[in-house]
């Protein structure tokens, strides 16, 4: 059984359901910084018989997600699926280039806003 998590269906919502649960109990297990910095770059994908899917933008992040926290995710999964005995952590590099243009992004704000203040100083002067 091939599950299209992009396809809106009933258990398709459920599964969203259960990685949610899944999310807010390791959010609690380990805090929001590392929860943050590693387990929310974590995309659902698809389900394929009893193998779950995900995606991350690099394979640092797989390599260390794997290495510290996949046991403790599997456990949670298998409490809110039973069903879900395996999961594969795939690299997407459209994620990655979502992440430059975010930072790049956030570049060129800052460098206006400097560029701004410095403009304004200049004309106050001495």
């Amino acid at each position: 059984m091939y599950q299209d998590l992009n396809k809106n269906q009933a258990s398709t919502i459920d599964l969203k359901d259960q990685w949610n649960s899944v999310l807010k109990k390791l959010n609690a297990e380990y805090g929001n910084e590392i929860f943050n910095s590693w387990i929310k770059n974590i995309s659902i994908r698809n389900l394929d018989e009893d193998v779950l899917y995900f995606t991350v933008p690099t394979r640092f992040i797989r390599d260390w997600i794997t290495s510290h926290y996949l046991d403790k995710i599997i456990f949670f999964l298998n409490q809110e699926n039973s069903q879900i005995k395996r999961v594969k952590i795939n690299i997407d590099n459209s994620l990655t280039a979502n992440m430059l243009n975010i930072d790049k992004s956030s570049s060129d704000e800052k460098r206006q806003i400097f560029t701004r203040a410095h403009q304004a100083f200049q004309m106050i002067g001495p």
